[in-house]
């Protein structure tokens, strides 16, 4: 049962987020099926990559237009400049990749667990359990 899976451990903190499997809505960059979180919002796939590789290769893009080209999942491909510019301005960050730490002490190790499950198929719960060992 759920509370024997739980049992012993020590729930440090409870986070919620959208359960990604049954996401409806369309991504802010370029109206395509959202797949989840990505640097910070809710994102296709597509925009999640192309945001990745244009930030891990320092790419430098040119508008042949006027900066305000149409970006859409049909066209999304036409203009880079226009489409990272729009993926800014939605709210994509670096700073919105999640990250874990694994903490250790000299004479103590604490091991933390990440547990996902689904609760009515539009959450997803992250509970993380802590149990510590002391060595002497």
């Amino acid at each position: 049962t759920f509370n024997d899976f739980f049992k012993g451990s020590v729930p440090l903190k409870v986070m919620e987020f959208p359960y990604e499997a049954e996401l409806e809505e369309l991504c802010p960059v370029c109206g395509d099926k959202v797949s989840g979180y990505h640097y910070g919002l809710l994102t296709c796939e597509s925009c999640k990559g192309f945001f990745k590789r244009t930030v891990q290769n320092n790419k430098r893009y040119t508008c042949a237009e006027n900066q305000d080209c149409k970006i859409d999942k049909t066209q999304r491909k036409r203009c880079p400049f226009c489409r990272f510019q729009k993926c800014l301005n939605v709210g994509m960050r670096l700073e919105g990749r999640r990250s874990f730490i694994f903490v250790c002490f000299i004479h103590s190790f604490i091991f933390l667990n990440f547990f996902y499950f689904t609760v009515n198929k539009k959450t997803s719960v992250c509970f993380v359990l802590s149990d510590q060992i002391s060595f002497r």
